[in-house]
């Protein structure tokens, strides 16, 4: 008899284990604080991968865009120019940040016969996902997926399925993805939607 209540008791505590795993996973992406306390304290290439997703999402989850051409550097220094010249206002989202830097006019005029990209999600394929020397190409790889996933379920509100998970497991993903030559085009976002949750 005691052995049963042992089991049992055991048996209850791994379903509340469980539940609580998956909604902590669940909550991810809404609780996460990516602001200035976040940025500042992270490498310069995943900076520049969350500023990637943010603006992957925020051109074709949000529809929105932008009055300048800007690159990613330039946004990079606007926000950590930000945070450091403005104490006060370090619990701002990144995101926030990041709309109001895209609002600026970019200090170097850029060039007029630079390549254009008009299809959906532009140069964020392959290519790019597999880019770079390696370790900085991981941390570029996390910050686009945490940036993404951020603005998708924060700003669009998760129109298209949720994303339980912890971004490392959709970067493993992604990259699995990419090992096969065929897939080289695919968007990231759009390999990205493929290992959402499903119903």
């Amino acid at each position: 008899m005691l052995r049963a209540t042992h089991v049992n008791r055991a048996s209850v505590t791994m379903v509340v284990f469980c539940l609580f795993g998956a909604q902590t996973m669940a909550t991810h992406s809404r609780r996460r604080l990516y602001d200035g306390n976040w940025w500042l304290t992270v490498s310069a290439a995943k900076q520049s991968g969350f500023l990637d997703g943010l603006s992957d999402c925020n051109s074709f989850e949000l529809n929105a865009r932008s009055h300048y051409q800007r690159s990613t550097q330039e946004n990079q220094q606007y926000v950590t120019n930000f945070y450091e010249g403005y104490p006060d206002q370090i619990r701002t989202s990144v995101f926030d940040v990041y709309i109001h830097a895209e609002n600026q006019p970019p200090k170097v005029k850029p060039l007029g016969d630079g390549e254009v990209w008009d299809e959906p999600h532009g140069y964020y394929d392959g290519m790019w996902w597999n880019g770079g020397i390696e370790a900085e190409a991981l941390l570029l790889r996390r910050g686009f997926v945490e940036g993404y996933l951020w603005c998708y379920t924060n700003k669009a509100h998760s129109p298209k399925g949720s994303f339980s998970g912890p971004p490392t497991v959709y970067v493993a993903r992604i990259t699995k993805w990419y090992q096969t030559p065929a897939h080289v085009n695919d968007k990231i976002a759009d390999v990205l939607f493929r290992f959402r949750d499903r119903r």
